[in-house]
């Protein structure tokens, strides 16, 4: 069964933004002012606490360090598994704009011991991650995180152009509810060129159990109302 989260950003004070009720977070480095490998015991210790005060989980995190850092990787999965974080992201950034296996393969198995999926959210300023890539580290335990409005921005159709035939459409774990026109200026859902509807549509006939990802958009348009379109477009799926 699919399920919701709300991407936020953190400030140097333990404190959750406002997530409008969603209690799946998804966050970045540096969390609370700090990258997810230096945050300390006791630091991890008092945002647990408040996790588990506040009700919230942290469902995806973003790590932002080179690939080949494995021990600073593994102090990352470690404080991930602390807080029950049960996906982290490798940012593409940390690649060098080259893809190397062996290192990613080293923290998609550390990542597999501690029961974390790593995942992948490709985009266009990412040219080396490409299908044949990803099928080289592919595990049980990594993920694609599918952003239609990119694909807009490439000027495909993110459902005809990239999902329809996507090789890897069963490792898609986050849906980006980011609509946007064909020159990237971000939309209201459902009035830009990324076909949110039919990539909702197509996931959920295929029995989707991942998350659809929601986020405050640059231009002001208050999440709030992303909510309420995305309920009465799924009404009328």
């Amino acid at each position: 069964m699919f399920d919701y989260s709300v991407r936020i950003k953190t400030g140097n004070d333990i404190a959750f933004p406002d997530s409008f009720g969603v209690t799946n977070l998804e966050t970045d480095d540096p969390l609370f002012g700090e990258p997810l490998s230096e945050i300390s015991p006791s630091r991890v210790e008092d945002i647990r606490d408040m996790l588990i005060t506040s009700r919230k989980k942290i469902v995806l995190h973003t790590v932002r360090m080179k690939h080949d850092r494995i021990c600073e990787y593994e102090r990352a999965l470690k404080n991930a598994l602390r807080l029950g974080i049960e996906n982290v992201k490798m940012c593409l950034g940390s690649f060098d704009g080259a893809a190397e296996e062996k290192g990613t393969k080293e923290v998609i198995s550390t990542a597999s011991c501690l029961g974390i999926n790593v995942l992948f959210e490709p985009r266009k300023i990412y040219p080396f991650f490409t299908d044949e890539f990803y099928g080289k580290i592919r595990s049980e335990n990594t993920g694609i995180i599918f952003n239609p409005a990119e694909y807009a921005a490439m000027g495909k159709g993110a459902f005809l152009g990239v999902l329809y035939k996507y090789k890897y459409k069963d490792d898609i774990r986050f849906l980006r509810i980011d609509d946007a026109k064909f020159d990237g200026t971000p939309t209201p859902l459902e009035k830009g060129n990324a076909e949110i509807k039919e990539c909702v549509s197509a996931l959920l006939a295929r029995n989707f159990d991942g998350y659809f990802s929601f986020r405050k958009y640059a231009d002001g348009i208050p999440l709030a109302d992303v909510f309420d379109s995305f309920a009465n477009m799924m009404k009328n799926l």
